[in-house]
């Protein structure tokens, strides 16, 4: 099964999670769950220090560089379930939410187990085994999903369920991940090639925080000024964002970034694959962006239920920064592949300023506001990010956007013509046979405009073949 069969299953399960909890929880648990994520996810940040990223970008990796990286990675996950623990009741109280103390510390127990698989995870991507840590990541979501949504259903813990079902996950994936790799993992006191590991993942750390900043933010803040429902509605839209994004950060990242990172010795070699990797990406990129924004109605219809009607102005609001994301996709492959992660977390403090005087600006006006801020952002950030990362890499920002172009244009199209019809359709028909009709319109010009394209444009057809051919080499290597 293809690293991209298995996302794709992966991305199915998730879809039926959002359709079944969004219909049996209210929007107040899942803000609940959110801040807890938000909380969690700032402590987490420090989890990995970016040993496995380091395991993943050597060009030659000892036994005593894998040695050093887990014990690390054990050591620090330890402390940092203590400082979780410690931290919960205050974080509670100034996010003005009692019911996240036993959240917090019952997610900070498992932080031990989801550490102590992260190593194994990474060298099997290191070996382009990426179907199987896929493979072993779709198991543990359907794991716990399992266990999730029958809790969900057949008791009344509520957001507990949702609790429960991360957990079970991430002792499942752990489980997995030992049994998969061949890797015996040994503790270690001499913590050799420390300095070069923290030396290439520590600048990576700082990049996770500040993104952080970016992205968990809006969460803190809408859940403080607005409270736990309001921050429902809003998760549950950026969930429906992230859904299909998954699909592109998620075995096609994991692919090139290994790939591009064996030809840093060979500089044409290097460009030629980011540039057939950037046209691969970005037609399925801007598609994904052009239905989210011309048919946010029906998606959050079907997908959660007519009672989250609030959610689709967010998600259509989302729905910008999803398409300036696909300008910047290929920001991280270079930074990574080239071990310039100290120049990624410069580029993330220098637009950390745009993202917070965004989300702080529309905060008063609600998560619409703040959806609106975060947009605006992406948008603003969206063309100097691509020049700031090209700028020491053997491509250039123009050549990128160049690259970019023709999949970006037809996506605004799509979108325009979609919405004008849709305009002209019935508002209130929120049924399957409306989704299919209005996603059908927005696909049939996103094919039409590729077709043309793909025909007018012999290194497109060159780039699906490249990149299909890595994806091929990676099955073979499984």
């Amino acid at each position: 099964m293809s690293a991209i069969a298995i996302q794709l299953a992966n991305l199915s399960i998730q879809v039926v999670n959002l359709a079944i909890y969004s219909r049996l929880l209210p929007p107040s648990d899942f803000g609940i769950i959110a801040l807890s994520t938000s909380f969690s996810a700032l402590i987490l940040i420090f989890k990995d220090l970016g040993c496995s990223a380091a395991v993943i970008q050597r060009e030659d990796l000892k036994e005593a560089t894998r040695r050093t990286a887990f014990t690390l990675n054990m050591g620090v996950s330890l402390a940092l379930m203590a400082v979780s623990i410690v931290l919960a009741p205050i974080a509670a109280r100034v996010l003005g939410e009692p019911r996240l103390t036993p959240v917090i510390i019952v997610s900070a127990l498992f932080i031990p187990v989801t550490a102590a698989g992260a190593i194994h995870s990474a060298l099997l991507r290191r070996e382009m085994a990426i179907a199987t840590d896929r493979m072993i990541a779709l198991v543990s979501i359907v794991v716990g999903s399992v266990i999730g949504i029958v809790l969900a259903i057949a008791t009344n813990i509520g957001y507990w369920a949702l609790v429960a079902q991360t957990a079970t996950a991430g002792f499942t994936q752990t489980l997995l991940l030992w049994r998969a790799s061949e890797w015996q993992p040994r503790m270690t006191r001499k913590l050799e090639d420390a300095g070069s590991i923290l030396g290439y993942g520590l600048p990576l750390t700082g990049t996770e925080l500040i993104f952080f900043l970016n992205r968990r933010l809006d969460d803190l803040l809408i859940g403080w000024r607005w409270g736990t429902t309001d921050l429902g509605f809003y998760s549950r839209a950026y969930s429906i964002l992230m859904l299909p994004q998954s699909l592109i950060s998620g075995p096609v990242t994991g692919a090139i970034v290994p790939a591009l990172s064996r030809l840093q010795s060979d500089p044409a070699a290097w460009r030629d694959l980011l540039l057939s990797s950037v046209r691969f990406v970005s037609w399925m990129h801007f598609a994904i962006a052009a239905l989210i924004i011309a048919n946010a109605q029906q998606i959050v219809a079907l997908l959660l239920g007519p009672e989250w009607g609030r959610s689709v102005h967010i998600l259509q609001t989302l729905g910008l920064s999803m398409f300036a994301r696909g300008i910047m996709n290929q920001n991280p492959w270079i930074y990574l592949s080239l071990a310039q992660t100290q120049r990624m977390l410069n580029w993330q403090i220098l637009s950390l300023p745009i993202f917070l005087i965004g989300m702080i600006s529309g905060l008063q006006y609600g998560p619409e506001g703040v959806a609106l801020g975060f947009g605006a952002a992406h948008l603003l950030i969206a063309f100097p990010s691509v020049y700031f990362a090209a700028a020491k890499s053997p491509v250039v920002g123009t050549g990128v956007l160049a690259t970019l172009a023709p999949s970006a244009i037809v996506g605004a199209i799509a979108v325009a013509v979609s919405l004008a019809i849709s305009t002209s359709r019935e508002q209130n028909d929120l049924t399957f046979v409306s989704l299919a009709l209005h996603l059908s319109v927005t696909m049939a010009v996103m094919t039409a405009g590729f077709l043309v394209v793909l025909v007018a444009s012999p290194r497109l057809r060159q780039s699906i073949s490249q990149i299909l051919t890595i994806f091929r080499t990676e099955q073979s290597l499984r």
